[in-house]
């Protein structure tokens, strides 16, 4: 369900969450993609996801931004998804 037919994914990297242990394992097997774990706590070997929640963390501390949670989820996703470290 998560790969279209076209993909031409050859690597993964992820990190340990057991999510990633039993069907998509399998389905990487199958499609012939292989799986690169970070070390475990290692936060640096997987550095945009680790951003990604402390800039989240960061903003519930801050009671300071009033945005509502709609708007706050859009901006993050756009910062996300743009932002090259």
């Amino acid at each position: 369900k998560c790969f279209k037919p076209t993909t031409d994914l050859c690597s993964i990297h992820c990190d340990n969450g057991t999510e990633f242990k039993a069907e998509f394992k399998n389905v990487c097997e199958t499609k012939g993609i292989d799986i690169w774990y970070t070390l475990p706590r290692h936060p640096c070997q997987n550095g945009k996801n680790e951003r990604y929640w402390r800039t989240q963390s960061q903003f519930l501390m801050n009671r300071e931004r009033k945005l509502d949670w709609a708007n706050y989820q859009i901006l993050l996703e756009r910062w996300y998804h743009n932002c090259r470290m």
